[in-house]
């Protein structure tokens, strides 16, 4: 198992960048290199070849040893970048207020010149090995192990190949090998032995098993140049195909996955033992508990939406929980409620606190059934009447409706609605000839003497009060009859004695 790695750490190294661009370039200096030992068949490990001599377990080292040189504080919290594995992934939850509802991966304010982009509405580092793809940065890819070959490269998050012709290492007993869909160089094929090779050892040599062996590798005899001839194609048996021990020390069995334990080397025999599985469970229901092939434990904070507060209930002190929807940022416990028809606050209520929405007006005034204006459909509108009330709902109470009126005569008067309440009649006074019902019974000038004219046979009696509605008669000769028949005030006048 390779000593784990900090996800986020490896990738500010970048002055180890070079060492993983050789990860599927490195053909052996000869063509007995092991590199293709077919692991599947190894007694619980991976004896990697390039363990042995002239293989690439001094360039692992090498990292290692300078990975633990410049190990250092990133800014998580005050957390050691070399902190052991399984520290929680908790991501940020009062977060700069630049990347607030900004997408993943815009670039953010920084005090520095160091790349800064936006993570789940946090300010962060960008990094290779932060497991988001920085495409701004030259980042092809980003699954924040230190796996070389898995599609991937370590360091500087490039694929591990492009092409076929990148797959070729060297190796003359191994055919076939291509890049695939997913970045990764198949493993090929064991060429037969009838293909000659040269083993490193030098002189002539065959293919075995994907190895070159010397011509005399597999006679079970130990030869100048071997560590051991045990005549079979067996890897994992303690003598490997190019009749080198499987493993001398333990760094020859590490299949670079610290989810299977540590694997040792048993010296006596030189087999590799199997370590012991990693159970990852941290008890916490507001994580998810698995084991990176490349860290061992990790476990993550359940937060999908970036607000802080994870699905689960029975978080503990450490975390924050009682999220009712992971995939919107804008509801967790605390949230202030707002009328979108959601639970903001997570405490089983929608839209609580907030008052229903009314529409239309007048008689056609509704209240709908929550907050929302959808949840309201006005009245039908009708004709106005008399009734105090905006019947046609226009906004006007009674419009178009006549006013009242009240009173006759001079007392007549006009209310200021429809209504007869809001009509008041005037007071009456006493009868005059004027022509107009002073006393407000009904009757103009009622009460009151006619008026005459004329005198003698002309006398008359007008139809009203008014003098012009009496007209007199017309006078005549006088005769004796004791009348005042020339209508002049005397009667008989004229006449003889």
């Amino acid at each position: 198992m390779r000593r784990a790695l900090p996800l986020f750490f490896a990738t500010f190294l970048l002055t180890a960048a070079a060492c993983s661009s050789a990860n599927f370039d490195q053909a052996n200096d000869d063509e007995s290199d092991s590199a293709d030992l077919d692991v599947n068949d190894l007694d619980g490990g991976d004896p990697k070849p390039d363990g042995g001599p002239g293989g690439d377990a001094g360039e692992d080292a090498a990292i290692d040893a300078h990975l633990d040189e410049t190990a250092i504080d990133a800014d998580v919290g005050g957390a050691d970048a070399d902190a052991d594995i399984g520290t929680p992934d908790v991501p940020p939850v009062d977060a700069p207020f630049s990347c607030k509802g900004q997408p993943n991966g815009t670039a953010c304010e920084s005090s520095d010149s160091k790349r800064r982009i936006c993570v789940g509405e946090g300010c962060v580092l960008s990094a290779c090995g932060d497991r988001f793809v920085d495409t701004a940065a030259g980042e092809e890819c980003d699954d924040g192990n230190d796996v070389a070959g898995d599609g991937c490269q370590p360091l500087t998050c490039k694929f591990s190949c492009h092409a076929s012709k990148e797959c070729d290492d060297g190796n003359t007993c191994i055919l076939g090998r291509s890049c695939d869909a997913s970045h990764v160089c198949t493993t090929g094929t064991h060429a037969s032995s009838s293909v000659t090779c040269t083993p490193k050892s030098g002189g002539d040599g065959y293919c075995n098993g994907g190895s070159c062996a010397s011509k005399s590798c597999g006679n079970h005899v130990v030869d100048p140049g071997e560590e051991c001839d045990d005549g079979n194609t067996d890897p994992s048996d303690g003598c490997r195909n190019d009749c080198a021990f499987t493993c001398k020390a333990a760094a020859d069995c590490d299949d670079h996955d610290a989810c299977t334990g540590v694997e040792t080397c048993r010296t006596s025999s030189h087999t590799c033992a199997k370590g012991s599985p990693l159970a990852c469970s941290d008890g916490v229901a507001c994580t998810s508990d698995k084991c990176v092939p490349a860290t061992g434990c990790v476990f993550s904070f359940l937060d999908a939406d970036g607000d802080g507060y994870a699905p689960a209930s029975g978080c503990g002190i450490s975390y924050k929980g009682g999220d009712c929807n992971d995939a919107d940022p804008t509801m967790h416990p605390g949230a202030t409620e707002t009328c979108n028809a959601k639970d903001d606050n997570c405490d089983g209520a929608t839209d609580e606190g907030i008052a229903k929405t009314t529409c239309g007006v007048g008689a056609c005034g509704r209240i709908g059934s929550s907050c929302l204006a959808s949840s309201c459909t006005a009245g039908a509108p009708v004709s106005e009447s008399c009734n105090g009330v905006d019947d046609d709902c226009n906004g006007a109470i009674d419009n178009g409706v006549p006013i009242s009126t009240c009173g006759i005569g001079q007392c007549a008067r006009a209310g200021t609605t429809c209504f007869a309440s809001s009509c008041t009649a005037g007071s009456p006074v006493s009868e005059t000839c004027n022509g107009i019902d002073d006393d407000c019974n009904g009757a103009i000038d009622n009460g009151l003497a006619k008026s005459s004219c004329g005198v003698g046979l002309c006398a008359r009696t007008g139809s009203s009060c008014f003098a012009s509605s009496c007209t007199a008669g017309l006078p005549v000769s006088e005769v004796c009859n004791g009348l005042d028949d020339d209508c002049n005030g005397v009667n008989d006048n004229g006449l003889p004695m």
